[in-house]
């Protein structure tokens, strides 16, 4: 169990693509995804074919994908949890101005306006660190997401709700998969998931991320509706939804427009 653990932890700290989905971008070269638009036959034979670029994301997918088939479900917890802390790393680092690596993108809510950072989630503990240290010093550059994209690489400036609708892509795949009838630990799945996402968007709110919280939140509900519908319990998320409508409230108009979201899809899991 440490091991997959530790070799998970290392997984996730090699470099993050920026790009909005977990599918390739469409782009003028590089990997044609036919999914993301039509493309001209004369353009498929003229251009060398190119692998899709890596991204540790989608291996961590396939990764938790594989435990949950296995129905390790220590496993499945502990790489969920390790994926929320990795998303809340790259937030800090977006959030930090001036950390190595990161470039700060402007016009960009919560980016420069909001309070100081606040500090990373912990990584493993002695012991695993102490195995990962080798790979995570040789990843260090690459685990913050920079502005450029992945190392060496020229793209958009950094985009924290784009990023946060990457992972939350990627935790609706996790849901969608826990409750088919594959998995049998769908209630404990959900009721793990409803933990970690609101330790998540208390973070978020504390450092007046709101457009990535906003996110978080619309996926969050929507995954709680589908939960309601397969006899779930919502009443955490719902308390949830009822913290931030308190403690969001009085924290400007970005605040307030998360209270009022927070406070609309309450009810409609209410009702």
């Amino acid at each position: 169990m440490d091991r997959w653990v530790i070799d998970f932890y290392q997984l996730l700290n090699q470099p993050v693509q920026v790009k909005t989905a977990l599918a390739p971008e469409a782009s003028s070269e590089g990997y044609v995804d036919l999914s993301r638009g039509a493309v001209s036959i004369n353009r498929l034979l003229a251009q060398d074919w190119q692998p899709p670029a890596p991204d540790c994301l989608e291996a961590a997918l396939e990764r938790l994908l594989d435990a949950m088939a296995g129905h390790r479900w220590f496993r499945v917890r502990y790489g969920i949890n390790e994926l929320f802390k990795k998303y809340l790393r790259d937030l800090a680092a977006f959030s930090t101005s001036g950390s190595p690596g990161v470039t700060v993108a402007t016009g960009v809510t919560g980016a420069v306006d909001g309070p100081p950072a606040w500090s990373g989630p912990n990584a493993p503990g002695a012991s695993a660190t102490a195995s990962a240290s080798g790979n995570a010093d040789a990843s260090s550059a690459a685990d913050a997401p920079s502005a450029t994209g992945d190392s060496g690489s020229q793209g958009a400036a950094f985009d924290p709700e784009k990023h946060t609708r990457r992972y939350m892509d990627l935790v609706g795949l996790i849901f969608e998969y826990g409750h088919s009838a594959a998995f049998p630990f769908s209630e404990s799945l959900w009721t793990y998931l409803s933990a970690c996402l609101e330790s998540v968007g208390l973070a978020l709110a504390e450092q007046e991320l709101w457009q990535a919280l906003k996110v978080v939140i619309e996926e969050t509900a929507a995954m709680g509706r589908q939960a309601a519908r397969n006899g779930l319990q919502t009443a955490p998320l719902q308390h949830f939804l009822r913290r931030l409508e308190d403690s969001c409230c009085s924290k400007g108009e970005g605040g307030r427009e998360i209270a009022r979201l927070a406070r609309n899809l309450r009810f409609n899991l209410e009702v």
